[in-house]
C-alpha cells in the first residue's frame, strides 16, 4: 500500500480492509496521479491529463463514496418531500475533493471538475468557473441563476451534481467557501437513468 492510500484509510472508523473494492481501485487511480502530476503523455487520455494537473498532492483530499440507487417505486419524488422505495445498487460515484485557500495576490478563486468517463457520452471532462460567478459578491448564487450557468453548454451540464452541492452547503448549511480554491474529481460507475422518449 502507498503513503498516499495509507493516510487515506486511517481513521477511528475505518481500515483498509473495509474500505470497498472499487473504492480501493479509486484510490489507486488517485495515487497513479500523484506519482506524476506534471508528466501527462500526448496519447493520455483528456481527462487523465485534466485530472492529472487538478490537484495539489501535498494537501488534503478528501474522498467520498455514495452508492448508486434503484428506484422502485416513486422515482424522484423524495425530492418533494414524498415516501419511496429504493435500493442501494453495488456500483457507486466516487468524488475526491480539494479546498485550498486563495493566496494574496493571487488570480480570481476558480472551481475546477473533472469527470473521469465524459468522452464516452459526449461531454467535454473539465469544467471552470471563477468562484465569483458561484458566488457573486461572496453569496451563493441563486439556485434558478445557478441552473442557467450550468445549463450554458450541454457538455459540461454534469458538473451541476457536483460543483451545485457547493451552492447547497453554502445556502444551506452557511459553509463559506467563496475565497477558496476547489478542485473536484468525479469518477462514476452507476449507469445513467434512462432517457425520456
Amino acid at each position: 500500500m502507498g503513503p498516499l492510500k495509507e493516510t487515506w484509510y486511517s481513521g477511528p472508523s475505518c481500515t483498509a480492509s473495509e474500505v470497498p473494492a472499487d473504492t480501493r481501485a479509486f484510490l489507486q487511480v488517485l495515487e497513479s496521479l500523484a506519482a506524476a502530476p506534471c508528466a501527462p503523455s500526448q496519447a493520455e487520455e483528456v481527462e487523465m491529463r485534466c485530472a492529472r494537473q487538478l490537484f495539489q498532492w501535498d494537501k488534503d483530499i478528501v474522498v467520498a463514496r455514495a452508492p448508486g440507487r434503484l428506484d422502485v417505486l416513486g422515482g424522484i419524488s423524495d425530492y418533494s418531500g414524498s415516501l419511496v422505495l429504493q435500493q442501494p445498487t453495488s456500483e457507486a460515484c466516487h468524488a475526491a475533493v480539494q479546498l485550498l485557500p486563495c493566496s494574496s495576490g493571487s488570480q480570481e478563486p476558480q472551481c475546477t471538475a473533472v469527470s473521469f468517463h465524459a468522452d464516452g457520452v459526449h461531454r467535454v471532462p473539465q469544467f471552470r468557473c471563477s468562484m465569483s460567478a458561484l458566488f457573486p459578491n461572496g453569496r451563493p448564487l441563486p439556485y434558478d441563476r445557478a441552473q442557467e450557468l450550468f445549463k450554458e453548454d450541454a457538455r459540461t451540464s454534469w458538473a451541476a451534481y457536483a460543483v451545485g452541492c457547493l451552492l447547497v452547503l453554502a445556502r444551506e448549511l452557511n459553509v463559506v467557501l467563496h475565497a477558496q480554491e476547489v478542485a473536484i474529481l468525479v469518477s462514476s460507475d452507476v449507469p445513467e437513468g434512462a432517457k425520456k422518449m
